[in-house]
C-alpha cells in the first residue's frame, strides 16, 4: 500500500475512533442529565407525599440506575476506545512518520491525576449508603405497620353550597356565597 493510502486508512480509523470516544461520553452525560431531571421531579412532587426515607429511596433510584446501567459500561468502553486511539497514533507514527499524540498525551495526563470518575465513585458510594440505609428504615417501618406516606388530602371538600354563576346553568362555582 502506498504511503498516501496508508495515511488515509489510518486517518479514517483515527477519525472514527475519536468520534466514537466523543459520542460515548456525550451519551453518558446526556443520560445523566435526564436521570437528574427525573430525580428532581420526584423530589419536587414527592416531597409533600413521602417521609424522608422513602423519598430518599425514590430520588436515588434514577441516579443509581444511571451509574450501573450507563456510566460503568460506557466508561469501560470509553477506556477501550482510548487504548485503541493510542494504538492508532503509535501506528501512524511508525508507519507514516507523522507524530500524532493528542490521545497519547491525554492518557499520560490521566494517570495518577484526579478525574471526574473519582468524584462520581465517591458520590455513588455516599448515595448507595443513603439508599440502603433508607431502604432498611422503610422496611423496618413497614414491618412495624407504619405508613410511608404523609396524610395529605388529594381532593378538598367544597366550601359551602354550590351556586349558579352562569346563565346557561352549565358551570357551577363552589365558593361560599
Amino acid at each position: 500500500m502506498a504511503d498516501k493510502e496508508l495515511l488515509e486508512a489510518h486517518k479514517l480509523a483515527y477519525q472514527t475512533a475519536a468520534s466514537r470516544y466523543d459520542n460515548i461520553y456525550r451519551s453518558v452525560w446526556t443520560i445523566f442529565s435526564y436521570m437528574t431531571v427525573v430525580a428532581a421531579a420526584v423530589l419536587t412532587f414527592g416531597g409533600q407525599r413521602f417521609y424522608g426515607e422513602p423519598l430518599t429511596v425514590l430520588v436515588s433510584l434514577p441516579l443509581i440506575f444511571w451509574f450501573w446501567t450507563t456510566f460503568l459500561p460506557l466508561n469501560r468502553y470509553g477506556d477501550q476506545t482510548l487504548e485503541n486511539l493510542v494504538e492508532i497514533e503509535t501506528r501512524i507514527k511508525s508507519d507514516v512518520g507523522v507524530t500524532v499524540d493528542h490521545f497519547t498525551s491525554f492518557k499520560a495526563k490521566r494517570v495518577g491525576g484526579v478525574r471526574a470518575r473519582h468524584a462520581i465513585y465517591f458520590f455513588m458510594v455516599v448515595l448507595h449508603l443513603a439508599f440502603f440505609w433508607s431502604l432498611g428504615v422503610c422496611g423496618y417501618e413497614i414491618l412495624k405497620g407504619h405508613r410511608l406516606t404523609k396524610d395529605v388530602p388529594t381532593v378538598t371538600a367544597p366550601l359551602g353550597r354550590p351556586r349558579l354563576v352562569c346563565r346557561n346553568q352549565s358551570r357551577w362555582d363552589v365558593r361560599p356565597p
